[in-house]
């Protein structure tokens, strides 16, 4: 129960595609994926681009999400690195090794037309490009003759019109604290985090958002970064990182992670470290739902954190959260140095690495959609007494929602797991949870109860479901007159409502084990609740239910005894 979903990831259970020397397609669950070969992933969502290692050199390959389309976009002799995609069109950017502060060009072709685009050459050095449909944005790196000094320029170019660059930013240019990093542009917006060095041992930052056709960019948030001194150890983790798609920007300071709505300005942390929290995370990125970064949270404390990073063994997680449910989840645990997540659709990106300083990676492929707790898990062909896997689902049961299914009721009761173990904002507790959902119900983890009873909570689910429907202000849900209890029921005065026939006696057969002797009332109340309505027939089924706190009871007649009363799904 304290190590939620990690014993899964751990354990190798998260099918991923592994971008490898012999193709695009094998997954890391069937050990088809041998090595990466690989450096600066980028996906549209449809295809993935990277820069494979070729002697002394990269090129540019391409293949598409599913796999088995991989082409040599750019080839030798010269370096080819930082590859963007949008459609059938990539850009990188291509060393030249000339020009007083220059060293590379950024090229481009259309794979469709076969057109070839010469954004920018000659005696500047023209670098991170991102692309999205035809409109590409990079920094481009000058000597100043009057400063003697570099300055970034951040520059916008459509493809498709040819027209001479539009300059959207600038500022001096020192390698690590000052200058223009990495831009993104994506769903018609450019966002940049422009950087001044403010003193000996810090940056001043400012993260900018322009949208396509404004004359001026907005700032979206600023602040400081390390770049020396003895607040330095974790400076190369310290600086921002940024993302955007749809209306959702998301980006990172100091550890700690957000997400914005363009749309109504609501700014959600994800993770950090504030308020005494340990939950450092950086380098965001998202497709507009669902936000990815790299997860710290491994480590003891800052301290621990900075240890760690100058070590072989030094890893990065991937952590994810739904912005629609509030929920997070594990991606990788303890897999190594898992870097540069990219999101875009239904796909995300990110590179593996056994040691940080490895020169390439393993660059891993997955749909979103296999990484979410709902995915299917394969099934380890073992059992354990730690965990029950059910075929039926596809899902396991571990540790402690294992033991509290087994002695509170079983399938009948809960039904099967319809996911893996995650992490939900419980509006209530103001905090977020470790639960499970079965088909029946939602486990919650409470550490607080730990070694009593109560360690294990079921959700309110009856109450969630009525008020997701609006029955709490129809007739079966008045409360009702004592008097009205016949023979054969019971008056429940905690809610205003009856116990009646199959109902009263299916509450009474089922309990939490609480220590009672027999099944107590007290413990049948700590599973399903008190009842929330009188039974009725349920107009979009037409079967007889009954709303409990925890449960919806259903009647269903024509089913063997033991059978006839089943808890909705």
């Amino acid at each position: 129960m304290r190590q939620p979903l990690r014993r899964l990831a751990a354990a190798g259970l998260l099918a991923v595609t592994v971008l490898a020397g012999a193709g695009i397609g094998a997954s890391a669950a069937d050990g088809a994926g041998i090595s990466a070969n690989g450096i600066n992933a980028a996906t549209d969502g449809q295809s993935v681009v990277w820069a494979a290692p070729a002697g002394e050199q990269h090129d540019i390959l391409i293949d598409s999400v599913g796999g088995h389309q991989r082409r040599t976009v750019a080839d030798g002799p010269r370096d080819q690195t930082m590859p963007a995609v949008s459609g059938s069109v990539v850009v990188w950017a291509e060393w030249t090794g000339t020009g007083v502060a220059g060293q590379r060009d950024l090229l481009g072709t259309d794979l469709a037309s076969g057109a070839a685009y010469t954004i920018a050459a000659g005696d500047t050095d023209e670098h991170d490009p991102s692309i999205w449909q035809q409109q590409v944005v990079w920094v481009s790196t000058a000597f100043d003759e009057q400063t003697h000094s570099l300055i970034d320029t951040l520059l916008l170019k459509d493809l498709g019109s040819n027209a001479a660059p539009v300059v959207l930013d600038q500022a001096p240019s020192e390698p690590g604290s000052s200058g223009i990093f990495e831009p993104v542009i994506n769903d018609g917006r450019v966002v940049w985090l422009n950087a001044l060095k403010s003193t000996t041992h810090s940056s001043a930052w400012t993260l900018k958002l322009r949208r396509l056709g404004d004359t001026a960019p907005v700032e979206i948030a600023s602040g400081f970064f390390a770049i020396g001194g003895p607040s330095a150890s974790l400076a190369p983790l310290d600086r921002p990182g940024f993302d955007i798609a749809g209306n959702t920007l998301v980006y990172s300071t100091n550890f700690d992670v957000y997400a914005l709505d363009l749309a109504s300005q609501a700014k959600t942390q994800l993770a950090g470290v504030e308020n005494g929290a340990w939950l450092p995370g950086g380098n965001p990125t998202t497709n507009g739902r669902y936000v990815f970064w790299q997860d710290y949270r491994y480590s003891a404390d800052s301290a621990d954190l900075a240890r760690q990073l100058h070590s072989a063994s030094f890893r990065a997680d991937i952590a994810g959260y739904d912005l629609q449910s509030h929920s997070q989840f594990a991606v990788t645990t303890n897999t190594g140095y898992n870097a540069n997540p990219m999101a875009r659709g239904g796909t995300l990106v990110y590179e593996q690495r056994a040691d940080p300083s490895d020169q390439v990676a393993e660059i891993e492929v997955t749909p979103v959609s296999a990484v979410l707790p709902t995915a299917p898990q394969p099934n380890p062909g073992k059992t354990s007494p730690n965990w029950f896997y059910f075929t039926e689902t596809q899902h396991y049961l571990s540790f402690g929602f294992k033991t509290f299914w087994q002695e509170s009721g079983g399938v009948p009761v809960f039904g099967f797991p319809l996911t893996e173990e995650f992490s939900e904002l419980n509006p209530d507790l103001d905090r977020m949870l470790t639960v499970q959902y079965l088909e029946r119900q939602r486990y919650e983890y409470h550490p607080e109860h730990a070694g009593t009873p109560y360690e294990v909570e079921l959700g309110r689910l009856g109450a969630e479901d009525a008020a997701a429907r609006n029955l709490g202000g129809t007739a079966p849900f008045t409360a009702v007159d004592a008097s009205t209890a016949g023979e054969g029921c019971e008056y429940v005065a905690a809610t205003g409502h009856t116990l009646c026939g199959a109902f009263r006696d299916y509450w009474h057969a089922h309990g939490l084990e609480l220590g009672d002797r027999g099944l107590s009332a007290r413990e049948s109340l700590a599973l399903f609740g008190y009842p929330l309505s009188e039974p009725f027939t349920d107009p979009d089924t037409d079967v007889t239910v009954q709303y409990f706190e925890r449960a919806r009871f259903e009647s269903h007649p024509e089913n063997p005894p033991g059978w006839q009363v089943l808890l909705g799904r």
